[in-house]
């Protein structure tokens, strides 16, 4: 609760990959502390963000066009979204992931296969940047 008594509104967190099992688990993982969304395209994800605005995006890097990266400059490129938070997921780690995601201003990359405490940790300290 916060100092009026009443319960503070849970962060909205996208979820996107292409993976309907790894969206389902993530969303599952995510949904006690965090109001989830998800999208299996970016499509999907771009128009869904438009509607929830979501504080944190969690987005698997490689995907069918838009990928990732793609679906994150989109949103990026909004103002409505500017202060959002982005975490990539990818199975494939690269120098050249990590290093288009700082340029896009990603708050971290996770390693797949994903561990729940890591995920949750990642999305949390993200909520917190984008609060703060």
């Amino acid at each position: 609760m916060d100092e009026s008594g009443t319960q503070p509104e849970k962060a909205a967190v996208l979820v996107v990959d292409d993976t309907p099992a790894i969206v389902g688990v993530l969303e599952r993982w995510l949904m006690d502390e965090f109001r989830v969304y998800t999208a299996n395209t970016g499509i999907d994800a771009i128009k869904l963000a438009e509607q929830v605005r979501p504080q944190v995006v969690v987005i698997d890097i490689l995907m069918a066009r838009p990928n990732g990266f793609e679906i994150a400059e989109t949103l990026r490129a909004q103002p409505m979204h500017a202060g959002m938070s982005i975490i990539f997921m990818t199975g494939l780690a690269r120098a050249e992931n990590a290093q288009r995601a700082s340029q896009i201003g990603a708050a971290e990359i996770l390693q797949k296969p994903l561990e729940r405490d890591v995920v949750l940790t990642a999305v949390r300290r993200a909520r917190n940047r984008q609060t703060s």
